[in-house]
């Protein structure tokens, strides 16, 4: 398979309730609607809700747990990483593992050449300042990294994200090649449902009543729209 310029995305975020695991479960479903391999790290462990949604799907999800919250673990990561180099990476970050990131990030980076690797960070933002100064502080230690904002729609439409729209934050961002993109609300019943059964949106879309699935493939395709922003 030929390599793509972004190959490794890591989904970040400074907090529990931005929506992390809903933006890597989104980027897995969108991945596997290009007919590619997926090696999944939830570094969530007390809840690892994106692995368990995909464990069952070992044909094109290669899953593993680790706790990134230890610093030792990184290493970790990045061996299991080198194991699969014809596979795109998602990285699942737990909450709270903001701390061990930015003293990990600069090993991962200079780390990327040897894995002919290129690092993308999809950053989670709810509408509350706390996670624009966590994605501010985490540019300066990853300056060649691409940072795209993913502003969760569950939190309102785009004009309601007022502070990042209009934020120096922004301007930096979009300066370095990155993106605001919008991840698009998804009802919540639906979202509910995938949740407590912890089923990926490829299985869910076949098994569904036929109003969730149609909400679902309507969510589901606006999802592929805004990857297709990032992976043009």
């Amino acid at each position: 398979m030929a390599k793509r310029e972004e190959d490794m995305f890591y989904v970040g975020g400074s907090k529990g309730g931005v929506g992390k695991s809903l933006t890597s479960i989104a980027a897995i479903d969108a991945f596997q609607r290009q007919g590619r391999r997926i090696l999944l790290i939830d570094a969530d462990e007390a809840n690892p809700d994106v692995l368990k949604a995909y464990e069952s799907q070992n044909d094109t999800v290669t899953g593993y747990a680790l706790n990134l919250n230890d610093k030792n673990e990184w290493a970790k990561l990045i061996d299991i990483i080198e194991q699969y180099p014809d596979h795109v990476v998602v990285v699942n970050s737990a909450a709270g593992a903001l701390k061990a990131a930015m003293a990990r990030a600069a090993m991962l980076q200079k780390a990327l050449p040897e894995l002919n690797r290129t690092l993308t960070i999809l950053w989670p933002i709810n509408r509350q300042r706390d996670g624009l100064e966590a994605v501010a502080d985490f540019l300066e230690v990853l300056d060649e990294v691409k940072v795209h904002i993913v502003r969760n729609g569950h939190f309102g439409e785009e004009h309601k994200f007022e502070l990042y729209n209009s934020s120096k934050l922004r301007q930096t961002i979009e300066a370095r090649g990155g993106k605001s993109l919008l991840l698009p609300e998804l009802a919540d019943r639906v979202a509910d449902e995938i949740y407590t059964n912890r089923v990926a949106i490829n299985t869910a879309v076949k098994t569904m009543s036929t109003g969730a699935r149609v909400e679902l493939i309507r969510w589901r395709d606006e999802v592929e729209a805004m990857f297709a922003e990032i992976l043009a």
